[in-house]
């Protein structure tokens, strides 16, 4: 379906690009294309429904790139948009992108905070290496390491390492300071 949007979306571009005059199905009319126009609440809707406003005035996409900014191309999508979806393809379709999937479903988190919770009770130390060796375990693939340390980030641990030790540190020294300190 990607593939045939592209090869639709790449034919639709060289039409506009060089018959230069965009025909737009008629789902609205002109008063209350202006209307959506003179009433979009947000920059990017209000700057394409300009956009779809002077296509239906008849304007070139030449003439619409140097009044708005926008690229031939983007106002071939934009008019594309239209045609297809009508008033709901206007405006910042971002705001429909729920993001990238996460890497753990929440069963998987639950097990890996029970892991961490074993882990902790047994005296065991456990890295954003080990958390990314758990993690490619349970999903198949290699995890960066990265990615272990931003998981116990988002759980609310942190890598439990003990403090170093100088190699020619002398106890008893350290001792006695302690003692006269206090």
């Amino acid at each position: 379906m990607e593939k045939e949007y592209i090869v639709k979306l790449y034919g639709f571009l060289m039409y506009t690009y060089w018959m230069r005059r965009i025909k737009l199905n008629e789902q609205l009319s002109l008063d209350e294309i202006e209307h959506y126009y003179r009433h979009a609440n947000e920059g990017v809707a209000r700057s394409q429904w300009q956009i779809i406003w002077l296509l239906v005035q008849g304007k070139t996409s030449r003439e619409i790139e140097a009044v708005t900014g926008y690229s031939l191309r983007w106002i071939g999508i934009i008019a594309q948009r239209y045609n297809e979806d009508g008033a709901d393809g206007i405006g910042d379709q971002r705001h429909y992108n729920p993001g990238r999937q996460r890497a753990l479903t929440s069963q998987q988190q639950d097990a890996l905070l029970a892991a961490l919770h074993q882990a902790q009770e047994q005296g065991e130390n456990w890295t954003g290496k080990r958390v990314a060796a758990w993690m490619s375990e349970q999903l198949g693939r290699p995890i960066h390491m990265q990615r272990g340390y931003e998981w116990l980030a988002k759980l609310n641990r942190s890598p439990q390492v003990p403090r170093p030790q100088h190699t020619e540190a002398n106890v008893e020294e350290q001792d006695a300071f302690k003692k006269h300190f206090r």
